[in-house]
């Protein structure tokens, strides 16, 4: 096995994934004619690192997925301030006993997923949930007390709180919150944002630049925050959306919409 060089061995792992069809694991790799896994250890440090040189798993050295863990450490950009907005709107965390936290964050829009991912520097997978949506899922302890920390815990459905982040970031946290759990009706050409803290909403109609409304189900534990014409909702898309359509990030079939109404 010691004949084989560096290259001629990135050479076999990259056939042994063509043969699979997936990131070969070392059953399937010792169960081929050529050299061993040991050997594969002996020349890159582990079975992890070989694969890696080969391009043929996008695992980090010790098996976990590419992350930036401290994403959320601190809220400094327009970005993560929208990201953020959007997790305590469809994102959802979950302890499980005798596991590590996880991150959920569901969509009806994978491409919008993609754009998180991206941001984060993130390669876990985005499945189907239900059919209808997309979800991405992650396992991170640091990410994840990261964002309990800033209001998007276990808890944050009833949480009357808003995450403590710098004023100018407040425009694009809104539209991140209501690219998950807002909409606009262009009949009436109003904005809502629908939620079960009423305290949380008394505090964010303290944060955007038009007079609003708070309105609660007849049926359900939850309020709208509304926004109607006469109330200013031109002042706040100019607020949500400073570079109009081009704003990033944001929901483009919702920014769209917004757009052509108004």
């Amino acid at each position: 096995d010691e004949k084989y060089t560096k290259e001629e061995l990135i050479e076999e792992i990259k056939q042994a994934a063509e043969e699979c069809g997936k990131d070969p694991t070392i059953s399937y790799f010792e169960k081929r004619e050529g050299p061993s896994e040991s050997t594969i250890r002996r020349k890159f440090g582990s079975w992890m690192e070989g694969k890696q040189a080969a391009g043929v798993t996008n695992k980090g050295k010790n098996g976990s997925l590419p992350l930036n863990s401290s994403y959320f450490d601190n809220i400094n950009s327009n970005e993560k301030a929208y990201w953020l907005g959007f997790l305590i709107g469809d994102g959802c965390i979950h302890h499980l006993e005798s596991k590590q936290d996880m991150l959920n964050v569901t969509s009806k829009n994978k491409e919008h997923l993609e754009k998180f991912k991206n941001s984060i520097s993130s390669g876990h997978k985005i499945g189907r949930f239900k059919d209808k949506a997309w979800q991405i899922q992650i396992k991170n302890q640091h990410l994840i007390n990261s964002l309990s920390e800033l209001g998007c815990g276990s808890e944050k459905t009833f949480s009357n709180s808003l995450p403590d982040i710098s004023e100018k970031y407040y425009n694009s946290f809104v539209r991140g919150l209501f690219d998950a759990d807002g909409c606009y009706v262009e009949e009436y050409n109003h904005f809502t944002i629908t939620g079960a803290s009423k305290e949380r909403f008394e505090k964010l109609q303290e944060w955007i630049p038009s007079e609003s409304n708070l309105k609660k189900y007849n049926t359900q534990s939850a309020y709208k925050l509304i926004v109607y014409q006469q109330d200013g909702v031109d002042e706040l898309w100019n607020w949500m959306y400073p570079d109009g359509i081009e704003t990033s990030p944001s929901l483009e079939r919702k920014s769209r919409k917004i757009n052509a109404s108004n």
